[in-house]
């Protein structure tokens, strides 16, 4: 395109000596013109016997010359056409290149903005993969001073128990993927009032494995999202500090039971270690996705994922549950303390359980009860922020997903 700018112009500054030439030609011809009507005038000054022919040849030069300034008058109109058309050209020409450097400028931004994305994603992954090292190299060392490693208590709960049933497909992860409102409007058999309500509160839902312990599933896997995701480092490090590094970590499975301290401590630096490791994933998007990753996972599914996350956050919070009765007015009332311990035993009196975690964990939990082609909400903190939705049917607990409110 430049070069023809070029040629352009060339051509251009052609025509305007073309010009400048026809213009010389012109003030010469019209001086000539001025020269003969002086003459003239002194010539009918001087001689008396100046006759009408000599007048009519005299006139008929003049029309030629006439003749002649007009077709100069308009071969320089021409000329200042042609000059104002190329003139145009050429700045139509430096517009467009104005316009495709900007074009080049933005496509030149857009693709630095990808590059350093990219950089930031292979730092990320970089940062992800030292951890895993470390996570490992954690491992290794806790073997070598334990005789009983964490994958090896958790896979003897996991044989006597969850892998003692035969489940197909999806059904072997302790959380499935999500599902859609009409699905769940399916699935609890909702009828057209009822979607209304229900629908105005909940996106979607979750279900989950079944088996005794669904409450601490759909309970833990929300509230270990709020912890992940929404908590603030300070309210993160609280929590850490205060609750978790200081609970028990016992637990009772058909012909066994985990209550030895030695156990317990690796069992409670494993979990604290793996959330950690979640924690500080710094892409929000990938770090709901490993949280969601190790959590579904029943066995071994990589060099991270093991399958073990589950058990650990299922064995805290049952601990959690019976720390909470411990500490409150029910301690000495509540029946089923034993069950709380007891893996994949259910709980006769989860309200008071659901209640308590509410208030001490500052959060509001809404429990949706399906009963007889009945619903019934029953909530808990409500003044609270944060927020989980539990989907109960006589027996059963599923995760429900909050709308977002606009």
């Amino acid at each position: 395109m430049e070069k023809e700018i070029i040629s352009r112009l060339n051509q251009f500054f052609q025509k305007i000596e073309i010009f400048d030439m026809r213009q010389k030609v012109i003030y010469k011809r019209l001086s000539e013109v001025e020269e003969f009507q002086n003459s003239f005038i002194q010539f009918l000054q001087i001689d008396g016997s100046f006759s009408y022919t000599k007048l009519s040849d005299i006139i008929s030069q003049t029309q030629q010359q006439n003749t002649l300034d007009k077709q100069n008058n308009s071969l320089i109109i021409e000329l200042e056409q042609n000059f104002n058309n190329q003139l145009k050209f050429i700045q139509d020409q430096i517009q467009q290149i104005n316009k495709n450097e900007e074009l080049e400028q933005s496509w030149k931004d857009k693709i630095d903005k990808d590059i350093k994305n990219i950089s930031k994603l292979i730092e990320e992954i970089q940062q992800q993969k030292q951890q895993i090292k470390n996570i490992d190299n954690d491992r290794n060392l806790q073997n070598l001073n334990n005789p009983q490693p964490i994958k090896n208590v958790i896979f003897d709960i996991y044989s006597k128990t969850t892998k003692s049933r035969v489940v197909q497909g999806e059904f072997q992860y302790f959380i499935h993927q999500i599902q859609s409102q009409s699905e769940l409007g399916k699935y609890y058999n909702l009828k057209l009032d009822q979607k209304k309500k229900i629908y105005s509160q909940i996106s979607g839902f979750r279900q989950v494995r079944g088996d005794g312990n669904c409450f601490y599933t759909s309970f833990g896997f929300q509230y270990l999202q709020l912890l992940i995701d929404q908590y603030d480092q300070n309210e993160y490090d609280q929590f850490l500090n205060s609750v978790i590094k200081k609970m028990r970590f016992r637990i009772q499975y058909p012909n066994n039971k985990i209550e030895d301290e030695i156990t317990e401590t690796n069992l409670r630096e494993d979990f604290i270690k793996r959330l950690n490791f979640i924690r500080d994933i710094k892409n929000k998007e990938m770090r709901i996705k490993e949280l969601d990753k190790q959590f579904r996972a029943y066995e071994q599914e990589d060099e991270l994922v093991d399958g073990c996350f589950y058990a650990l956050s299922t064995i805290f919070f049952r601990n959690l549950s019976l720390y909470f009765i411990d500490q409150s007015e029910y301690k000495d009332n509540f029946l089923d303390k034993d069950t709380l311990l007891q893996w994949e035993v259910e709980c006769n009196n989860n309200e008071i359980v659901i209640a308590l975690l509410a208030q001490q964990l500052k959060i509001n939990i809404c429990v949706f009860l399906f009963d007889k082609q009945q619903f019934q909400l029953m909530e808990y903190n409500k003044e609270a922020k944060q927020k989980i939705i539990l989907l109960l049917q006589p027996g059963h607990y599923n995760i429900g997903i909050p709308k977002i409110e606009e």
